[in-house]
């Protein structure tokens, strides 16, 4: 049988291909640093990185070549050291993305020596008596590495920036979900098939009814109208927040909250009741301080609800039944300055509340309905806060 003759022993052109890659892109712009080579060995360097384009600079010992790396981004450092090479890598380097990629220079054969500058973060390391072209693809290589962990980290730190940003959107938006929404909702909106809706068996629902606001309002600027709610929500809704309370939302000059729909328990009347007397307090400051005519409606039930979240775009949770649209017209009925009460809110308050018995009322669709003047009872006023 013949032989099958060997192929030819590739060129060097074909070596620096190889080593290159098809990928391998202009190295132009980089910058070099050649640290310690001296007379033919930086001759022969020169000429081989002469093809690579860039910016040489020298560095002839281990304390210039850290001064350059302070002055100049540099992307490949070609240590010619000798024995000193190990002393150069453990020296501190720029951080990332910074970093120079690191090609020591060494003889062929002193496999320990290799074995070392790896180990101490050596990137490469090449033998001087190589072939020029195989020299120069291996030093090209890793330049491109360089580049690509430069560009790697750079887009780490790039994601990085906006996961940061999504989460302070995201905890901006947990906020305003806060501010909308009671906590026990807001976990349940994630899935957007979802309806939202629960019934609760006992609550106290509130209505507020700022008496004088729309004659008030119409001899005035909008600026002035809207600085004014402004201030006066503000407050109720520090009071509401105090108390426990959810507000539920404001109708024209109308506040509506509820108590014990993420706390259910039978204290719900009694932090109603006082919720409401610290709105009238709250009032009262506001008015003497601005001069403004203004006086408050408070009227509370308690009984079922059914809550839920409705709509799309601009959704908004809200509770419906019975038990609101009686405290709704508790609160037409009533006094301004008084906080005025149910039955049924007054039998869930305890000795903290003071109840005064009114009039019957008549109310539309519920006939005559017995309700309570709310006070805090003597020695309790600590709970106004």
């Amino acid at each position: 049988m013949t032989p099958t003759p060997l192929p030819p022993e590739p060129s060097a052109e074909a070596i620096e291909a190889f080593w290159r890659g098809p990928s391998a892109l202009p190295s132009h712009q980089a910058h070099w640093l050649l640290v310690g080579a001296g007379g033919s060995a930086r001759d022969m360097l020169e000429a081989v990185l002469a093809p690579l384009g860039g910016t040489l600079h020298h560095a002839p010992d281990l304390a210039t070549s850290h001064d350059v790396l302070q002055l100049q981004a540099v992307d490949v450092v070609l240590l010619a050291l000798g024995p000193e090479n190990l002393t150069w890598l453990r020296q501190p380097l720029p951080p990332l993305p910074q970093r120079p990629a690191v090609v020591a220079l060494t003889t062929r054969g002193n496999h320990e020596a290799v074995r070392s500058l790896l180990e101490h973060g050596a990137h490469d390391v090449v033998h001087t008596d190589d072939a020029p072209a195989l020299l120069r693809a291996r030093v090209h290589a890793c330049l491109e590495r360089q580049r690509l962990q430069r560009e790697q980290s750079q887009t780490l730190n790039q994601l990085r920036q906006e996961r940061e940003a999504l989460a302070v959107q995201r905890e901006r938006g947990d906020y305003l979900l806060a501010n909308i929404l009671p906590q026990s909702v807001i976990g349940r909106l994630g899935d957007a098939q979802r309806l939202v809706a629960d019934t609760h068996a006992s609550v106290s629902v509130l209505f507020a009814d700022l008496v004088n606001f729309t004659a008030w309002a119409n001899s005035q600027t909008a600026e002035t109208t809207v600085r004014m709610l402004n201030a006066v929500y503000t407050a109720f809704d520090e009071a509401t927040q105090d108390a426990a309370v959810e507000k539920i939302k404001t109708i024209g000059d109308a506040y509506m909250a509820v108590a014990g729909l993420d706390a259910p328990g039978p204290d719900h009347a009694v932090r109603c009741v006082q919720l409401g007397l610290r709105l009238q307090h709250a009032l009262q400051q506001l008015t003497a301080q601005h001069q403004w005519p203004l006086k408050l409606r408070v009227g509370i039930h308690s009984g079922p609800v059914v809550a839920g979240v409705i709509g799309k775009h601009k959704f908004a949770y809200d509770v419906w039944g019975d038990t609101v649209n009686t405290a709704s017209r508790i609160e037409s009925a009533g006094q301004p300055g008084m906080v005025l009460v149910s039955a049924s809110t007054a039998q869930l308050c305890d000795a903290r509340i003071a109840l005064t018995p009114q009039a019957p009322l008549t109310l539309k669709g519920l006939g005559a309905v017995q309700t309570f003047e709310a006070r805090l009872a003597p020695g309790a006023d600590a709970s106004m806060g």
